[in-house]
């Protein structure tokens, strides 16, 4: 249970490690949150949709980059995933904007 806030905004929020595993359970990903590889084309997407910008600027790309980050840090902490789940079961922003090794079959939240 936090008492307090620290004031230190990284050290008061849960960053999630996201585990992506093939069908033999090799780890072929394992990144913090707001490391996850963005699709190109769902950033072009999104900086059309919020920014009317079809080729973003830095300052548009990294809004949008951290938007989507914030999306799938809150579908994680709604998952909270204690055992591998295929990833074909879970909500679709996640195999939709990230861009994930072919042969990724699970996830495991931590």
């Amino acid at each position: 249970m936090k008492l307090f806030n620290t004031g230190n905004k990284k050290a008061d929020k849960k960053e999630y490690t996201w585990l992506f595993y093939s069908r033999e359970g090799e780890v072929l990903l394992n990144t913090k949150t707001f490391c996850l590889p963005l699709k190109e084309q769902i950033i072009i997407e999104k900086s059309r949709e919020f920014f009317n910008d079809p080729d973003p600027c830095y300052i548009h790309r990294s809004a949008v980059t951290n938007r989507l980050y914030f999306e799938l840090e809150k579908t994680a902490q709604k998952l909270l995933l204690e055992e591998k789940v295929a990833i074909d079961a879970l909500p679709g922003d996640i195999s939709v904007y990230l861009e994930l090794p072919e042969n990724a079959e699970f996830l495991l939240l931590s």
